[in-house]
């Protein structure tokens, strides 16, 4: 195996009071760089040699990534209000290859690695900091930019100009942020993939690239 550097962040949580008013930060742990290892092609061909649970735990790994790939079509789904059933799943399949999934862009591949709790965390720090940035604009309205962008801009994928506003808000939100080391990853994902939506050249090839 090798070696490979990684950044590992950690998040202050908010206190709040008895009404859910935030009043404070908790201590946040300071952002540690460290080395730890990493597979190489040859120690892939090795597994695949030897079998056994090394070779199970591979499967089940790149197995996720096709998991995740699929819930994602679902997700899409429900977003549009259509039905979700074996049908669906047939017609994506082609997209749900290996082969497909490896040459998604870095951007896709970015928001598909993002837990459920980063997005969450990410939510609320959003909504917190873009009432104090928005201050035109209700509660409400910001949940509702929160929420498309949890979604990805899958709910509103073909419009351009809630994608280019969402953009200008995520940037505003970014630069105001206390939390920029926790949700980097976060920004640069939603970031490159409104570019490439707004880069697309029409919904057919649009659509393609979801």
């Amino acid at each position: 195996m090798q070696s490979t550097s990684i950044k590992f962040n950690f998040r202050s949580d908010s206190i709040r009071d008895e009404s859910g008013r935030v009043i404070g930060k908790t201590t946040k742990h300071p952002s540690v760089t460290v080395n730890i290892p990493a597979l190489t092609a040859d120690d892939l061909l090795t597994i695949l040699e030897a079998g056994g649970l090394q070779l199970e735990l591979l499967l089940a790994s790149a197995n996720a990534v096709i998991y995740q790939a699929s819930r994602d079509v679902v997700n899409d789904a429900i977003e549009a209000k259509k039905e979700v059933n074996q049908a669906l799943l047939d017609a994506a399949a082609p997209e749900l290859t290996w082969a497909k999934l490896a040459v998604r862009t870095p951007a896709e591949r970015k928001v598909a690695g993002i837990s459920k709790d980063t997005w969450e965390a990410f939510s609320n720090d959003y909504q917190e900091v873009m009432r104090l940035v928005l201050v035109d604009k209700s509660p409400e309205s910001i949940a509702l930019g929160a929420s498309h962008l949890v979604k990805k801009f899958n709910g509103c994928r073909y419009q351009k100009d809630v994608i280019a506003t969402l953009r200008n808000y995520l940037a505003a939100w970014y630069a105001n942020t206390s939390e920029k080391d926790d949700f980097e990853e976060v920004y640069n994902a939603l970031d490159s993939r409104a570019e490439l939506l707004l880069n697309a050249e029409d919904t057919g090839r649009l659509a393609s690239m979801l």
